[in-house]
């Protein structure tokens, strides 16, 4: 059916943006290849960009381990999105919820993430919302 002379035919808005921003969330939610950066205890540092960390627990848990606490803690100069997973090919795995779950998580810029004592792995990716935002990351240990 052809539109009445002077009117032109629209598009269906949904579509249309979904093909324009499709490469974009994809690009986007693959993230960066970086190497993963391994935290390591009592070691502070200080980022510039977005960033995937890890830390890997060694020990095996004793019985006065406890009392350990044993945290992540995450300080920025602006608001960073921070998500948490189990395992590094979790931070590579791409998952329209997780594209979706982003925009509704909380933006933080001073956060801290307990780290379970029988875990093997705990890895997290620090996400900039804003340019020039830096923030450290450091690995403590903590008795009661």
């Amino acid at each position: 059916m052809k539109p009445a002379p002077g009117r032109r035919r629209r598009l269906p808005v949904l579509p249309v943006l979904l093909l324009l921003f499709l490469p974009f969330l994809l690009l986007g939610a693959a993230g960066s290849k970086d190497a993963v950066i391994p935290l390591q205890e009592g070691h502070n540092s200080w980022h510039e960009k977005s960033q995937r960390f890890c830390y890997t627990n060694t020990r095996a848990p004793r019985w006065n381990d406890v009392w350990t606490r044993t945290q992540i803690h995450v300080t920025s100069s602006r608001m960073i999105r921070i998500t948490q997973v189990d395992s590094e090919e979790e931070l590579e795995k791409f998952s329209l919820w997780n594209v979706v779950f982003s925009f509704l998580r909380g933006k933080l810029n001073d956060t801290s993430i307990d780290v379970d004592l029988y875990s093997n792995k705990t890895c997290l990716k620090v996400e900039l919302l804003e340019p020039g935002t830096n923030y450290t990351v450091v690995l403590l240990r903590r008795t009661s």
